[in-house]
């Protein structure tokens, strides 16, 4: 039996997304409900080819339709926040990669096997309440690689990318400094 908590958790989330994302499929919320989770510390193996990328992305983040702050707490408690607030100066690239690199450390973590539990509790919720997501292909994709000792990492369909541009990276939501908090 999955916990009210949880539950309650999973759906709030869900639809925040479905109302931000409506071309969404199952792959884009795994990537939801990984981010909310784990936060970016895959994403940076070397320091500085992770700030190269983070330059080169922030200039073709004008184009993005993702609000400038999207709260995505899960387990964990992560936001996605808009490079189109360092393209427009509302804070200076170093600053932001700085707090990037610090949002990597995860204040609760979960195990691979944890999380591979978790994701099928969450699958079954978004089921329930978004049966658009219930394509068989996709499901058994994300299926195929929960075991073992990693947790699969998926980036966004490519429907998703096509619709929304999604230019972003994960923030702690306590490292955020106040006046980039005022775009919730």
């Amino acid at each position: 039996m999955i916990a009210t908590d949880f539950m309650r958790a999973v759906k709030t989330l869900a639809w925040r997304e479905f109302v931000l994302y409506p071309k969404s499929n199952l792959i884009d919320y795994y990537k939801l409900f990984y981010q909310g989770t784990f936060g970016p510390g895959h994403l940076i193996s070397n320091r500085q080819t992770a700030y190269s990328h983070l330059l080169e992305e922030i200039v073709d983040s004008s184009n993005t339709e993702a609000p400038f702050l999207q709260d995505i707490s899960f387990i964990n408690p992560y936001c996605r926040v808009s490079l189109e607030i360092v393209e427009k100066k509302l804070i200076e690239a170093d600053a932001f990669f700085d707090i990037l690199l610090e949002s990597c450390t995860v204040q609760r973590i979960l195990s691979p096997i944890e999380w591979n539990e978790a994701w099928l509790d969450i699958e079954n919720i978004l089921f329930q309440i978004l049966p658009k997501l219930k394509e068989q292909d996709l499901a058994d994709t994300i299926h195929n690689h929960l075991h073992g000792d990693k947790v699969p990492i998926f980036r966004h369909s490519e429907s998703f990318r096509e619709a929304y541009h999604p230019h972003y990276r994960l923030i702690r939501k306590d490292l955020l400094p106040s006046h980039i908090l005022l775009y919730t």
